[in-house]
């Protein structure tokens, strides 16, 4: 045991001695240069500047990190600064890319990453990841301003700020301690979504501020200006707390949901959030709030959502803890749309007083409790209040 214990001691020993500190530009005047000569375990440290690249981490475990690393002041966020304006080629115009199968092992911290149009995604033709795109791979974002990104398409526009898609694996994304703003998502005739951020896959998204960020298109569907979350299997989970999710706009001819946060995945706990300010103009446009699509398990814990038009939660059968931390069950897969006097459809059908399987705010009163449980919904998020002892 004792000769396993030091056998153990020494391989960690050997491993932290072998990691290296590579400055930029002392050691390589680009970034680029300064990953592609680091190995696993590596940390690249860039100083302040303005460096014109668009990096790709090729599959290495390394931390590319600023000088906040060392000391904590977020000028060195403001003054280190990776511009992707000037990409070698068009189609992998991402400020910094994860595409050859990195985790959370692979890092980026403490820049203003700024200037990116996305890269065009293989499978979909999409474009992806205006700041920072992660196709089948994850990574540990932290401590970031990510503005002034964009992607745009004819079709398909996903992710201005952040993109990460993983359809295989369950390594986690996880995003942290950053500010995502100003940035852009937009198309001519299809899909556009997450102007903050595209998020497919585990994901852990908590302490960030992503404000004033658009998704815009001419017709089709404009969804999760914020945030847009989805999942391809039953075991994925979102994961987003302490987030202030504000000030996010979308605008299409056609179908528009969820200003702040658009999630259609599997397992969802969105707790401790400030959701509030984002607004939907569209020709038809559902929860301005949070659009909740098809959650297996959803929780909504302890959030401040406040100033939009409301909360949409579609064919959700599962429990949901209300606005003000009390469980109710959804008996019936419902649509829950808690603006005033707004109509609600279900497969193109307006709600009627007589069909069980959705609700006007007008049904969300002391009288149905036994029928819908405590959906109480409406009240909290019109008048920012807990609602009354007897509907609890």
């Amino acid at each position: 045991m004792k000769k396993l214990l030091l056998l153990t001691t020494t391989l960690m020993i050997t491993v932290a001695l072998s990691a290296q500190v590579i400055h930029i530009p002392g050691d390589y005047a680009t970034i680029q240069a300064g990953i592609d000569a680091a190995t696993d375990g590596d940390t690249v440290l860039v100083d302040t500047g303005t460096y014109f690249e668009n990096i790709n981490y090729n599959g290495k475990a390394i931390t590319v990190a600023s000088h906040f690393l060392l000391d904590g002041d977020t000028n060195h966020i403001n003054n280190t600064i990776i511009d992707g304006s000037q990409p070698v080629n068009p189609d992998f115009a991402s400020v910094v890319s994860f595409i050859n199968d990195e985790d959370s092992s692979s890092v980026i911290c403490g820049f203003t990453i700024t200037g990116g149009t996305g890269t065009t995604d293989p499978v979909y033709g999409a474009r992806i990841g205006g700041g920072i795109v992660c196709h089948d791979a994850a990574a540990k974002i932290i401590h970031n301003k990510i503005t002034g990104n964009q992607v745009n398409a004819s079709l398909y526009a996903w992710g201005g700020g952040v993109a990460c898609i993983r359809e295989t694996g369950s390594d986690w994304i996880v995003i942290a301690h950053n500010t995502i703003s100003n940035n852009q998502s937009s198309a001519i005739n299809g899909v556009a979504h997450g102007g903050g951020g595209t998020l497919i896959g585990n994901a852990r998204v908590t302490n960030n501020m992503i404000s004033a960020n658009d998704v815009s298109a001419v017709f089709g569907e404009v969804l999760g200006c914020g945030i847009f979350y989805g999942s391809y299997n039953t075991v994925e989970s979102l994961i987003l707390e302490t987030n202030k999710i504000r000030y996010n706009t979308g605008q299409v001819n056609d179908f528009a949901y969820g200003g702040g946060l658009y999630c259609a995945g599997s397992n969802l706990f969105i707790t401790k959030n400030d959701i509030g300010h984002n607004t939907l103009n569209g020709g038809h446009s559902y929860g301005a709030g949070i659009f909740l699509d098809q959650g297996l398990e959803t929780h909504i814990l302890g959030n401040t959502i406040s100033n939009n038009s409301g909360i949409v939660i579609k064919k959700n059968s599962k429990k949901v803890p209300s606005l003000n931390k009390k469980k109710y069950i959804l008996p019936h897969p419902f649509q829950i749309f808690p603006a005033q006097n707004h109509p609600i459809y279900r497969s193109g059908t307006q709600c009627s007083s007589g069909n069980t399987h959705c609700l006007k705010h007008t049904f969300n009163n002391i009288t149905n409790k036994n029928r819908y449980g405590a959906l109480y919904n409406w009240f909290a998020v019109n008048t920012g209040k807990p609602a009354p002892a007897g509907w609890r």
